[in-house]
C-alpha cells in the first residue's frame, strides 16, 4: 500500500474514545484508495485485503492448500504441527506471506511439478526462504528428517536446542552455538535427568 495523504489522528468511530493514525493508501494491485489506519496499511505490505484474499480460482488446487498450511504450520500454535515447525523457530519469509511470489519462486525450481515430487526445504532446520527450498521425492524428504544422529537437536533462532518430550512433557535441556555442541551437552544432560529421575 503506498501513503497518498497522511490524514494524522483520528477517531475510527465517533463513539471510540482513542484516536489513531490514519491515512490514505493507494492499493498498487488494483490501484483503488483506501482510507486505513497506518498499522493495518503496514500489515497489507503493498496489496489491499481483497487482492491479499485474491488466488486467480488456485484457492482449490494442490499448490495452494500446501502453501496455506504452510504457514498455518509456522503461525498458529494451535495446529497440530506447530510444535515441529513455529515451535522449533521455522518461519515463513516475508515474501512467500505472497502465494504469487511463492509458487513462482518454487515452479522456477528444478524438477517443479515432476510426478511423486513436493516441495520441502534443504536445510531442515531452516526457514521457508529463497535457497532453502527444492523439490524432491518422498524418499528424499524421509532422509531429510529430524532422526537418527540429531534425535533431539532443534533450530532456536540462531542456536541450537536439545530438547525431548518425556511422559507426555516437554523438556529443554539447553541452547547451544552448533548441533554437535547440543547434541553432546544437552543428550548428556539429559541422560541425567533420567538417571536423577528414574526411580522418583
Amino acid at each position: 500500500m503506498k501513503l497518498i495523504k497522511d490524514l494524522g489522528m483520528q477517531f475510527p468511530t465517533s463513539k471510540s474514545k482513542n484516536k489513531c493514525r490514519y491515512g490514505v493508501y493507494l492499493c498498487e494491485e488494483c490501484k483503488t484508495e483506501y482510507r486505513m489506519q497506518v498499522q493495518d496499511a503496514k500489515r497489507c505490505k503493498e496489496k489491499c485485503n481483497k487482492c491479499l484474499k485474491r488466488t486467480h480460482g488456485q484457492s482449490a488446487s494442490k499448490a495452494y492448500k500446501r502453501w496455506a498450511s504452510m504457514k498455518t504450520r509456522c503461525t498458529n500454535p494451535n495446529h497440530e504441527g506447530f510444535k515441529n515447525y513455529g515451535g522449533r523457530g521455522i518461519t515463513v519469509s516475508e515474501d512467500f506471506c505472497d502465494f504469487d511470489k511463492y509458487i513462482k519462486y518454487v515452479n522456477s525450481l528444478p524438477n517443479n511439478n515432476k510426478p511423486g515430487y513436493t516441495v520441502d526445504r534443504i536445510d531442515n532446520d531452516g526457514n521457508y526462504e529463497r535457497g532453502n527450498l527444492r523439490w524432491s521425492s518422498h524418499s528424499s524428504q524421509g532422509l531429510n528428517r529430524r532422526t537418527g544422529k540429531y534425535l533431539g537437536v532443534r533450530k532456536s533462532g540462531s542456536k541450537f536446542r536439545y530438547a525431548r518430550t518425556l511422559a507426555g512433557k516437554y523438556l529443554s535441556f539447553g541452547t547451544y552455538n552448533t548441533r554437535d555442541e547440543a547434541l553432546s551437552v544437552g543428550k548428556k544432560k539429559y541422560e541425567e535427568y533420567i538417571q536423577e529421575n528414574i526411580n522418583e
